[in-house]
């Protein structure tokens, strides 16, 4: 009951006021901060943090000026304001370090932690966390231990290792899963931070497609926060469920009816939950989970009226981040229609307003998408090569492939082949690094294609050649066997337009040996019509899936 409660911590307040304490008078205004917090009123709690950090700092109260401090970082990110906020939580490390607060200092590298990664700061924020870590180990609390591998898991999300993501969230639900007596019964040690992390697992897996884990882990979490009465948790998690419940285990894009109404049956449980306690950016971030599944079932008009009210409430709490996030799904479920671009725009300038690197890349590929969709081949290139930059600063390997797939498609449509070049080259190089050999012979198959249109045979021979000596190198798969096919005609093909027949029919001979061996419908598609040496030019034009 937070409107009791907050009548109650008035009037202490009151009290607090009349006595003269201030020590005790900080104290009430960071629980009602908190409270203000927890309802999304972020300017309000804003304002009591700030009132507690002032008369903390007259009374050099430093432990009260560092819970401030931490309250307030908490509110700026909210705000946007990503710096204010480390700078706010630096100042309380330093408080907490010169007082000898070690388990202090071990929370405040966590918040730190987790606001650099929010910033992209990625490589600082696993300096930090490891730090948190090793305080943790000395202090002798195990589970902190735990809550490193989280947030580890958290940057490795940001950076696209899914895999790394899955493994370190793992590692901590065994640790929270470990139970102790109490009385007769098995208890698990914090059932709180286990729930929590198995909805964090749920949310990756279902970043990773694995729509099944993800499913059956957040219903795990669901019966652990419930048992435990955790309010706040259990109805961030059911919107979750709700909005993963309009896609089908399998993949799907078209779950059944009852499968939509299932998940709005989950967001309206915690809907009413947050009504409750009055939690007003909960109640926010249900209508908008309730719009987002009301347009992929079809109902267009009735969703986006959710997205926009959900977006009056988010603009009314000043949660900057929170309506980036509502202005990004109202732009991709905009019908691919141009009002799109100008809600994703909307949405970009405000992650660029709150330094979130990660959010902007994603805007930066919804905008690209969508104006390749419109046919607007320039500015979906722009999008991409300001997505690369940040994927790049990212360090998300898998990301800045995409990015590069997706500008070598775009300047092939532009038959810019010299910048198809510069972008297949670093496919190569990405590709070399990490040892994908299919990956790093179709790179050079390209670059051979591009130094043909470009008018360097020597060149395409030389990559062409390249490529087919890392397919027999590495012969292990079928995938290569199919590249190394493609090589053999792709050489075939370019002896021939030079009347080198002899070396032509070298070639063409050990296409149909591995024709053979692999059959001709694993090759459909891949090998070129030999007959027809006159449309050579045409052969050779480039083709990308992306």
């Amino acid at each position: 009951d937070t409107s009791a409660c907050t009548k109650c911590l008035e009037e202490a307040l009151a009290l607090c006021k009349q006595s003269l304490i201030s020590s005790s008078e900080a104290e009430c205004l960071m629980n009602i901060a908190d409270i203000h917090c927890r309802q999304g009123d972020i300017v309000q709690a804003k304002a009591h943090y700030q009132r507690a950090c002032k008369l903390c700092k007259e009374q050099l109260d430093s432990m009260g000026e560092a819970r401030a401090l931490c309250g307030l970082s908490e509110t700026d990110l909210s705000l946007g304001d990503s710096y204010a906020a480390i700078d706010e939580l630096l100042e309380s490390l330093a408080i907490r370090k010169k007082v000898g607060d070690r388990k202090g200092e071990a929370e405040c590298l966590r918040r730190l932690s987790h606001a650099y990664t929010l910033v992209g700061k990625l490589s600082t924020a696993r300096k930090v966390t490891e730090q948190a870590r090793q305080l943790a180990m000395e202090n002798g609390i195990a589970l902190d231990d735990a809550k490193a591998d989280m947030l580890l898991a958290k940057i490795d999300m940001e950076a696209g290792d899914l895999d790394s993501a899955i493994e370190g969230l793992q590692r901590a639900r065994d640790m929270y899963a470990k139970t102790v007596m109490l009385g007769n019964n098995k208890v698990f040690i914090d059932p709180h931070m286990l729930g929590q992390c198995l909805g964090e697992l749920g949310n990756v897996f279902m970043l990773a497609s694995k729509f099944d884990r993800s499913h059956e882990v957040y219903e795990q979490a669901e019966q652990l926060l419930e048992a435990a009465e955790e309010i706040d948790e259990i109805s961030n998690l059911r919107c979750r469920m709700g909005l993963l419940a309009s896609v089908r285990k399998d993949g799907s894009t078209k779950p059944s009816a009852e499968m939509f109404e299932h998940g709005l049956q989950k967001i309206a449980q915690s809907l009413q939950a947050f009504e409750k306690i009055g939690s007003r950016k909960g109640i926010a971030r249900c209508i908008l989970y309730t719009g987002i599944v009301l347009c992929r079932k079809g109902e267009q008009q009735k969703g986006m009226q959710k997205l926009r009210l959900a977006l009056d409430i988010f603009k009314e709490l000043s949660d900057k981040r929170s309506m980036a996030e509502t202005f990004l799904e109202m732009g991709v479920l905009s019908s691919s229609s141009p009002q799109g671009v100008v809600y994703l725009e909307q949405s970009l300038m405000l992650r660029r307003e709150a330094s979130d690197l990660a959010g902007e890349a994603k805007c930066l590929r919804s905008l690209a998408d969508l104006h390749s969709y419109l046919g607007n081949s320039r500015a979906s290139i722009k999008c991409w090569q300001d997505c690369l930059s940040l994927k790049k600063e990212l360090q998300d390997n898998a990301a800045i492939k995409q990015c590069l797939e997706h500008l070598c498609a775009l300047y092939i449509q532009l038959e810019d082949y010299s910048r198809v070049s510069d972008y297949i080259s670093q496919l190569r190089d990405i590709a070399h690094s990490q040892r994908d050999h299919d990956s790093e012979a179709q790179a050079l198959l390209l670059l051979g294609k591009c130094n043909f249109n470009l008018g360097s045979t020597s060149g395409a021979e030389e990559n062409f050649k390249l490529a087919l000596r890392i397919c027999q190198e590495n012969s292990s798969s079928e995938q290569l066997l199919v590249r190394e096919a493609e090589c053999h005609d792709k050489l075939a093909q370019l002896y021939l337009d030079q009347g080198r027949t002899k070396e032509s029919q070298v070639e063409l001979e050990q296409v149909q040996r591995l024709k053979k061996k692999l059959g001709k419908d694993m090759l459909r598609g891949i090998l070129s019509k030999v007959e027809r040496p006159n449309s050579l030019k045409k052969l050779f034009h480039l083709k990308m899936k992306t």
